[in-house]
């Protein structure tokens, strides 16, 4: 999940380009139809500049479709920050509505994350904590092409920097954490009650939690090695998009019983269709 701010500044860099070339190929094709002997009257500046945009055309005409065609393309295969901020309040509701000690309490102890399932992910290749002994994630089975699902965009004005991707291979059983739990039976999983893992937890209870959330036990010595403690609550169900098994949505918190089941079938029936709807240009 990249920063929305970033994400800004992204687009208006892509405009700027698409700007400056669409410009460049005005003027570069408008200097090489002047005849040499038209600027003979022109100041020696402009007209050492224009002979040298004549000599040059054809490297600047294919520079301005560069510019052009590129941020296009772009554009096309990335998600515009309206649409991502659109999720991002639908999101906002639903945690207001199921978390119950969400209000004046910080953003990061009680999420909203929506996970995309995707067949092929190679985001794992770049993050460096991958290429370690202790962390190192893959096999035969276990590969970037083997079904993951990631996180795309999350409740909350922080924490969105999630790198943390689940595995999800089309053995329902394997899929790892609360997410690949709900993405694996196709339907709603909930715990709470969980204890408050931290550094000094016996291996007892931190196995005990990696059981009864399906979560890998890397992932928890990750959380507990950041000082962040692993959420204590947990919901999670799949989302459909155009009738098609989409991803998952998994709500989480840092409190006991911090989540109130009974309001997240009401909160569904109230939000995920316009959800899937946005989520259609994802």
């Amino acid at each position: 999940m990249a920063n929305y701010r970033t994400r800004k500044k992204n687009e208006k860099r892509l405009r700027f380009a698409t700007y400056v070339g669409s410009t460049m190929s005005l003027m570069v094709g408008s200097i090489v139809q002047l005849e040499r002997n038209a600027l003979s009257n022109w100041p020696t500046l402009v007209r050492e500049l224009f002979i040298f945009v004549k000599d040059w055309a054809p490297f600047l005409i294919l520079s301005a479709i560069i510019l052009m065609v590129v941020p296009a393309t772009i554009k096309r295969y990335t998600t515009p920050v309206v649409i991502l901020r659109s999720i991002e309040k639908k999101l906002d509701v639903f945690r207001d509505w199921v978390c119950v000690d969400s209000e004046d309490d910080y953003n990061d102890n009680h999420r909203v994350t929506v996970f995309q399932y995707k067949k092929s992910y190679w985001g794992i290749l770049f993050n460096r904590r991958n290429w370690t002994y202790k962390h190192f994630p893959w096999s035969l089975e276990r590969n970037p092409r083997s079904g993951w699902l990631v996180p795309v965009v999350r409740s909350g004005h922080s924490s969105k920097r999630a790198k943390t991707v689940f595995w999800a291979p089309d053995d329902g059983p394997n899929c790892e954490g609360f997410a690949g739990k709900a993405w694996g039976t196709d339907c709603m999983a909930t715990i709470d009650s969980l204890p408050c893992i931290k550094s000094t937890s016996s291996d007892q209870q931190k196995n005990k939690y990696c059981k009864d959330t399906e979560t890998p036990n890397h992932l928890i010595n990750k959380y507990i090695e950041n000082d962040k403690p692993p959420a204590r609550s947990f919901a999670a169900f799949p989302l459909k998009v155009m009738g098609e098994n989409w991803g998952v949505v998994v709500i989480d918190s840092q409190s006991a019983n911090g989540i109130d089941f009974n309001q997240i079938q009401t909160a569904m029936t109230k939000l995920t269709p316009v959800l899937s709807i946005l989520l259609e240009e994802l």
